[in-house]
């Protein structure tokens, strides 16, 4: 109708990526920071912002996305780019989504009309620069830890990869060997072998990568893939290997490797994972590999074993404060036995960031020079090639890794002495008699018995003064005897930074326990005398690998190790708790330990028996066997012993004496924390050399008491941070500090331990006693542990530190579910005795513990820390 105004809505605009492509752009990522349309295995993204070059997991940074309604579906397509955080785009607004390796998390939304509110409140936040800082672990002024970068989701995306890449390259290796069969002769004949798979790989990822002269190859061309990726590598002979007789096969394996799925975001540190577990089979599949193998466990016998690039990324940024002391010139990095170049590859994108050079070239030409391995195997040289090219792509591959035997005449001191950063992660194999009479013959003789203590001994002194190192070596270059000059060596002439001891499950494929060193070849500037020590225990390693977090830390004085005549560096977990109880009366001085008897083995007469499961009636009744489900409070099936002279071959303590005993498995039942099963033995019978008999000195201790120290979280913790770990040794746990003696206390822990084996052995399927529960032997197991403790009078932070080793850890054969003393979010050092006090529970803190939700926001736990930390200094 005439002068009628229609009323029309007007939508607020639908977000793009293409939208929101400005705003991106402000926060730094322009020119080459910025790729549009960046293809990501089966998919696209149209905005990928990394820091630099190359584009990988490691450089990734953002991502923006649109979604058609499932904004969470959308961001978790985007995990395999190893961004943290992606932008995605729903109708007329924006969802901000943090990434880890488990999925997308803590979503927050943004209209359009907030957009450019967002990019300039979070503009540093989401630029390049504090995002790989972020995700590197680097020092910044900051130094902050952005809420959406989880530092696992990288190596994550890395593991992934390189599982892929095993497989495909696993399957190309065995193709080509089957097809090849007996023309596989001689070892040149493995080399390129290998070769041949390695070059067809490095043309699909340079051609994938968008490096120039690989962009229109045709990968199943055999002769031109040849000669292109010769030439990149500064290699032209011999192409391809094998000539005409090989030619069939490699054209198989170049259409295979063409149909493989897309790699151009593989990083140069997924290698890393293709060379522990797919290079060299310890179990080779089909005739060929068996006979490349001679038979021989190859990868035992060269000691692979890559170093995870997590534990490559931490040790980079301990050291790097070290690095900035020097000159940028003067920066050399070395890595002897450097398998894939792990240590090479990380290192030369900290020299390339750091190095202020801008033009792309320049830069490469400076990485030349100053990056340099040494690698004797020709499979792993050329992954260690490959792997430096991935790192500075789209540059050549130049790169120095030298053909050579470290342990030749002459190779490792001229090449440390021409390095400041020393780096590596050596074999821990010993020499054979073979290669100990080779070096002897070329002059220069080994004196260690291990590869990886001679590498130190011969490096170390060679490196100039400032010269930083970090290696990654068996936990027994801290204390044992071949490496005694080592460690004179290190606390004479260098400045020790940190020591990290790691547990057994640390490699793919090794089980080695490994501590890595860190320092600084000491000049005249003087160290700041303390070092880090740090520790990953075997239940922690997943989450060391995830998110960089270690099971303990601590700070100790260089000056402690001084008096020490062997220059022992170890330094024992709860060292502190150690410390406090040094004064303390030992184990030794309340009662004698001794390992049960052993029988003879070959020595033993023919018609001579040792054991009798089912014994006889004029047997020497005792125990011989930890049974696995043994309790606590329970006995081991009693067995028939032989205790005749001509049987046995060492009695020790295994005689029966008719005196009350405890019974302490003299191997490891647990490889966690609660590793002691003590168990009384009222009769004093024989026993084998799988028990430690324990008796009490005089009348005034009670073998009951003793029994309740030998399960206390005590006695578990000293035997977990003090013994090997695989046995008990009485020696050592003589050494276990024991309460001062007080008879009030002695009356509490025996009164506690005869009312929790009352209840213990009541428990059945009549419950003689209500509180004879899996509840009520959990109060009673736990009064019974803080009359212990009650009795040590440690302070309240010791006893938390104490109690907190066996968080999560199950306690097996004590009758009961227990994993843990305190309730989640209950960090107050409360003493265990008050923790399980009725005045406890009726205070503020025990009506909290009771009611409290742990918070998992992040915004919440900011604020709470932030509240906590200004409490903290009123």
């Amino acid at each position: 109708m005439p002068g009628l105004v229609e009323d029309v809505t007007v939508l607020p605009p639908a977000m793009t990526p293409e939208t929101l492509r400005p705003f991106v752009e402000g926060c730094g990522y322009t020119g080459p920071r910025l790729a549009v349309d960046y293809p990501l295995e089966e998919f696209t993204l149209p905005l990928a912002g990394f820091y630099g070059q190359p584009r990988d997991a490691r450089s990734a940074c953002l991502t923006v996305v649109d979604a058609s309604g499932d904004g969470k579906a959308a961001a978790a397509k985007c995990i395999g780019l190893g961004a943290p955080t992606v932008l995605v785009c729903v109708a007329d607004r924006i969802e901000w989504w943090a990434l880890s390796a488990s999925g997308p998390s803590n979503c927050k939304r943004i209209s359009s009309g907030q957009i450019e509110g967002f990019f300039r409140k979070h503009k540093e936040d989401l630029s390049p620069e504090a995002i790989y800082a972020s995700k590197m672990r680097r020092p910044t002024r900051s130094a902050q830890q952005m809420w959406f970068v989880d530092v696992g989701l990288m190596p994550a995306v890395e593991r992934r990869a390189g599982e892929a890449l095993h497989r495909w390259v696993e399957s190309a290796i065995q193709g080509l060997a089957e097809r090849l069969g007996g023309q596989l002769r001689s070892k040149k004949n493995f080399a390129d072998l290998y070769k041949t798979v390695f070059w067809l790989l490095a043309a699909k990822l340079l051609n994938e990568k968008g490096v120039e002269n690989f962009r229109r190859i045709d990968l199943t061309d055999v002769d031109d893939v040849f000669s292109r990726v010769g030439r990149h590598y500064a290699d032209v002979e011999d192409l391809p290997p094998g000539g005409r007789a090989w030619r069939p096969a490699i054209d198989e394996a170049a259409k295979a490797v063409a149909q493989w799925g897309h790699l151009g975001n593989t990083s140069a540190e997924s290698l890393a994972y293709l060379y522990e577990t797919a290079l060299i089979d310890a179990k080779p599949k089909g005739k060929a590999a068996k006979k490349a193998s001679g038979g021989r466990d190859i990868r035992k016998e060269l000691g692979i074993h890559s170093t995870p690039s997590v534990l490559v990324d931490h040790m980079l940024a301990q050291l790097w404060p070290m690095v900035e002391q020097i000159d940028v010139e003067s920066r050399r990095v070395l890595e002897p036995a450097c398998g894939p170049a792990t240590f090479l590859s990380a290192a030369m994108r900290w020299l390339r960031d750091f190095s202020g050079i801008e033009d792309g070239m320049a830069r490469h030409r400076y990485l030349l020079d100053r990056v340099r391995g040494i690698e004797l195997e020709l499979f792993a040289w050329q992954l260690a090639k490959l792997q430096l090219t991935l790192a500075d792509v789209p540059h050549g591959n130049s790169w120095r890794i030298d053909d050579a035997d470290m342990f030749m005449p002459g190779v490792l001191k001229k090449a440390a002495s021409g390095c400041t950063l020393f780096l590596a992660n050596p074999p821990y194999e010993p020499f054979t008699p073979a290669q100990r009479a080779k070096y002897k013959h070329e002059g220069e003789q080994v004196t260690a018995l291990t590869q990886a203590v001679e590498m130190l001994k011969r490096a170390l002194p060679a490196l100039p003064p400032g010269g930083v190192f970090g290696v990654v070596m068996p936990q027994g270059v801290l204390h044992d005897k071949e490496s005694h000059p080592v460690r004179k060596f290190l606390l004479k002439e260098c400045e020790l930074s940190e020591i990290a001891v790691f547990a057994d499950n640390l490699f793919e494929q090794a089980d080695h326990e490994v501590a890595v060193l860190m320092g600084q070849r000491r000049s005249t500037t003087p160290g700041k005398g303390t070092l880090m020590c740090r520790r990953v225990r075997e239940p922690g390693m997943a989450a060391f690998k995830e998110r960089l977090a270690f099971s303990s830390e601590e700070t100790v004085e260089l000056a402690r190790f001084a008096p020490s005549p062997t220059a022992d560096l170890r330094v024992p977990e709860l060292d502190a708790l150690w410390k406090y109880l040094s004064p303390y009366p030992t184990l030794n001085d309340l009662a004698t330990l001794g390992q049960g008897l052993s029988h003879k083995g070959q020595d033993l007469p023919r018609d001579a028996w040792t054991i009798r499961e089912s014994p006889r009636e004029n047997d020497e009744l005792g125990y011989a066997h930890v049974p696995g489900g043994l309790m606590i409070y329970d006995l081991p099936p009693l067995v028939g012993i032989n205790l005749k002279k001509a049987a046995v071959l060492a009695l020790r303590a295994g005689r029966p004496t008719g005196r009350p005993q405890v019974l302490l498995n003299y191997a490891r039942v647990n490889r966690e924390p609660w590793l002691l099963k003590a168990t009384l033995d009222k009769y004093g019978r024989a026993i084998t050399s799988r028990f430690v008999s324990v008796r009490p000195k005089g009348s005034q201790i009670s073998v009951l008491h003793v029994w309740a120290l030998l399960n206390s979280p005590v006695a578990n913790a000293f035997a977990f941070c003090r013994t090997p770990r695989r046995y008990i040794r009485p020696r050592t746990m003589q050494e276990m500090p024991v309460p001062r003696w007080s008879p009030e206390h002695a009356a509490r822990i025996e009164q506690a331990a005869l009312r929790y084996r009352h209840l213990a052995t009541s428990a059945g399927p009549l419950f003689v006693e209500a509180s004879a529960t899996s509840d009520g032997l959990w109060r009673a197991l736990v009064e019974m542990d803080a009359a212990v403790l009650r009795a040590y009078d440690l302070p309240p932070r010791l006893e938390r530190q104490l109690l907190d080793l066996f968080t999560g850890v199950e306690r097996k054969g004590v009758g009961c579910d227990f994993c843990g003393y305190y309730p989640p979010g209950l960090t107050a050092f409360v003493p265990l005795h008050e923790l399980i006090s009725e005045d406890f529970a009726r205070s503020t803190l025990g009506r909290f513990r009771a009611s409290h939700v742990p918070a998992t926001s992040p915004d919440v736990l900011a604020a709470l820390r932030t509240a906590a930390a200004a409490y903290a200094e009123e």
